[in-house]
């Protein structure tokens, strides 16, 4: 529930300010670019100053971690339910199915991990490159569980190319069925090679 403050602007929980915040970040990360995206234009666009930002958000490479950790968690729910109940063929397509799905869920933020953000600080690169090894880490593990033939190294390896594949999924391609359907087909012959 939203209250008025003294200067007129609407007073949210802080839960529901911070994920606000987040959506416009992340609209505004894919409108204009990482670089491009200021705090005072993020604070502005939910209505608080840009001092006001630092009350959730230390800096805006936190910002960023947020929104790929979140994502991230969506990705994680989305490859498990995938390969809950299917077995072999028809979990190799769940799991192709469900990569393209959230990708075009949350395509623009997975790129930004997948960019790696090359001016961000080698710390703020790290935690970003731990976030993408884990998310490979449990793309294998499911993998795995569809083709419990394949060694855990090579489960790695088809996990990170078919999540550098999806990564790199446009907006166009998410428009055209015919080319959507395909790009399908593309994820989960690299899940199956």
């Amino acid at each position: 529930m939203a209250i008025m403050s003294s200067t007129g602007r609407r007073r949210l929980p802080h839960a529901q300010r911070r994920m606000e915040i987040l959506a416009a970040a992340g609209a505004m990360f894919r409108a204009r670019g990482y670089d491009a995206a200021s705090i005072d234009a993020i604070a502005a666009e939910v209505g608080i100053s840009g001092p006001a930002i630092y009350r959730y958000f230390s800096r805006k490479p936190e910002i960023l971690t947020a929104l790929i950790e979140a994502a991230s968690a969506d990705a994680v729910s989305t490859i498990d339910l995938a390969v809950s109940g299917s077995h072999g063929d028809d979990a190799l397509t769940g799991l192709a199915n469900a990569l393209v799905d959230h990708a075009g869920r949350q395509g623009d933020v997975l790129a930004l991990l997948q960019s790696g953000v090359a001016q961000l600080e080698a710390d703020d690169r790290q935690q970003l490159h731990r976030i993408r090894e884990d998310i490979v880490e449990h793309l294998g593990v499911a993998l795995r569980r569809a083709r419990p033939d394949l060694p855990a190294g090579s489960a790695k390896l088809h996990a990170d190319t078919a999540l550098g594949v999806v990564g790199h999924m446009s907006d166009t391609l998410l428009k055209d069925d015919a080319l959507l359907d395909r790009f399908r087909v593309i994820v989960r012959a690299v899940l199956a090679a």
